[in-house]
């Protein structure tokens, strides 16, 4: 709260052409993410790379908040990883500093708790937003080609490139959702896409990353992990409401129909996002993200199956679940296991029924004889 209440602070002195934010972390470690707010106007202006209107027109953005994170690789590196183009900047509450202070935190969970990156091939892993006054309120991630930036191959203009657009966000009155939609669309943009589905889209990655994202943000804001200010304004309370309608009952439907579930089908994307939200849950986010990876994108029914090879890749898997998880027992597409710390207590193909025994157990994989 005092970082937020600096920003705003430094951003009416008009003499300070950028303004630094450093998201802090649990006491004792240093930070690994950064805001930094430029107040000076962009010369030239960002063209949005997607053309509006009939003679299609590119739109005009003045401002630019970019947001940092620790390198990956390279020891004391933060790498460019959002940059979010705006039409105003204001002295006070501006829009385009909470979204960079919440796709900071959600890139975070990506990178540490589901083991995802932007892909450095799409715009040097840089994904970016533009906030945009005008068009019906709402948003969509698109892949486009960004003829202000150069081909980092032939040197020539125009670099494919990850962009989000937000449109009319000051009409969204409530924080909660805003927080959902920019969640949204940074799960279309960063989560592997299984499609397939008729309604009520394509493609789920965006519907799972804001369950996925959301489910996170209220678990972190539980424990006094989270802010406020990086929620976008939602409170524990809207964020909890939102998970307990839109994820607690996928979740549970999933661990109790298990084999007995329909996981695929065009019309069936609420089965499909409660098995990965399962498997996130119950598994680990990395075995979620990796059975997504696995899975034909084209085609979600292979989906049960891709989470099972996931969970064989490796020997073993720690997974902590919270207290109130103790004792339930829940179906899970893992394949041929032990376990310590849970019971098995029923097995149907690839499904296993564990009862959960502890707050935190190790998954281990079993080899069929002779097997690698």
């Amino acid at each position: 709260m005092i970082l937020a209440s600096l920003a705003a602070t430094c951003l009416t002195q008009q003499k300070i052409d950028s303004v630094k934010i450093t998201l802090p972390e649990v006491v004792g470690q240093p930070s690994r993410l950064s805001v930094l707010v430029r107040n000076d106007r962009l010369d030239p202006v960002k063209l949005s790379p997607r053309k509006f209107g009939d003679p299609a027109e590119a739109w005009m953005f003045e401002y630019v908040v970019a947001t940092y994170a620790a390198s990956q690789t390279v020891a004391d590196q933060f790498d460019v990883r959002h940059r979010i183009f705006s039409q105003e900047r204001k002295s006070k509450n501006d829009p385009s500093v909470d979204v960079a202070r919440l796709l900071a935190r959600l890139y975070d969970f990506n990178v540490r708790q589901i083991g995802l990156d932007h892909s450095p091939q799409v715009g040097g892993g840089v994904v970016d937003v533009y906030l945009c006054f005008g068009g019906q309120a709402g948003g969509e991630q698109r892949f486009d080609v960004d003829y202000q930036r150069k081909n980092p191959v032939s040197g020539r203009p125009g670099e494919r490139v990850n962009t989000i657009y937000i449109y009319d966000l000051a009409s969204f009155n409530d924080p909660t959702e805003k927080l959902r939609e920019v969640a949204h669309e940074y799960g279309h943009a960063t989560l592997p896409p299984v499609g397939g589905f008729q309604r009520p889209e394509d493609w789920a990655n965006g519907y799972l990353g804001e369950r996925v994202f959301l489910r996170w943000i209220r678990n972190q804001m539980a424990q006094g992990k989270y802010l406020i200010a990086d929620a976008m304004g939602s409170t524990f309370e809207g964020v909890d409401s939102y998970v307990k309608e839109k994820v607690d009952p996928l979740v549970t439907a999933a661990v109790t129909d298990g084999p007995k579930g329909k996981w695929a089908g065009p019309g069936n994307m609420n089965g499909f996002m409660g098995l990965a939200l399962a498997a996130e849950q119950y598994l680990g986010g990395r075995a979620m993200s990796r059975g997504l990876v696995l899975t034909d994108p084209t085609d979600a029914k292979g989906f049960a199956q891709a989470i099972s090879d996931a969970i064989q890749e490796q020997p073993s898997w720690r997974v902590a679940v919270p207290a109130e998880d103790k004792q339930k027992s829940v179906w899970l597409p893992t394949g041929e296991i032990a376990v310590e710390g849970a019971t098995i207590i029923e097995k149907s193909g690839i499904w296993r029924k564990l009862r959960i025994d502890a707050t935190s157990y190790v998954i281990r994989t079993v080899r069929p004889p002779g097997g690698k």
